[in-house]
Formats: structure tokens, sequence, C-alpha cells
């Protein structure tokens, strides 16, 4: 899988272009297609979008049920791969369980606030 910071440009029923960030791009190896995942950066919705695309980067809509749980699949692991990323980010020196806004209580902090 490949993250990507790139653009794209879709062209909706009406004609209308729309740049889209892509998310990252996939191979298939079992039937070979390769898939781009992508989202409107305008759109505070936070909706993913998913299409097949060829060696020239034309893009085709998504028909077969096999190829969704495919797409649905990969996007799972992207997910679960960037939520584990985080919170190693959130990690603090102490090495213990954190409550869910990421605070350390190993030390009382106020307490040396006020010696200062």
């Amino acid at each position: 899988m490949a993250e990507l910071d790139s653009k794209i440009i879709i062209v909706d029923d009406q004609n209308v272009e729309h740049e889209m960030n892509i998310l990252f791009t996939f191979e298939d190896n079992r039937t070979n297609k390769k898939f781009v995942v992508y989202y409107d950066p305008e759109d505070e919705s936070g909706d993913l979008y998913a299409s097949i695309y060829d060696e020239d980067g034309k893009l085709y809509p998504i028909e077969d049920e096999k190829d969704w749980d495919t797409v649905q699949e990969v996007l799972d692991a992207y997910v679960e791969e960037n939520e584990m990323m985080d919170d190693e980010e959130h990690e603090c020196e102490c090495d213990h369980d954190h409550d869910e806004d990421h605070e350390c209580h190993c030390h009382n902090h106020d307490d040396e606030d006020e010696e200062k």
C-alpha cells in the first residue's frame, strides 16, 4: 500500500471537476486490480471514495462486491495501523496506561508547578 500526498481530479455526472486528495493506493495481487482511496479536502464529513485505476491513471467505478470487500479490508487495516501509530505518539516515559485524554498522572504536576 502506498500512502501519497497527491491529488486527483474527479469528474462528476454533471461534468464538474473536483480536486481530491489521495489517501493511499494498493494493488490486489489476486485480481491484479489497482485501487485508489481518496477524499474531498473541502468536505468535512470524512467520507472516503474508492476507484479502480489503470496504468494510464484512468479511473473506473468499483462494481463488484468482492472488490468492495477488498477495499474495506485494506481500509480497516489502514485505520488500525494509523490508530496504533497515534497511540505510540501519545505515550509518556512512565510506560503505563493513560485515561482517554492521554494525561499522565504519574506525578503530581500541580505540586511541581506550585514549587516553581
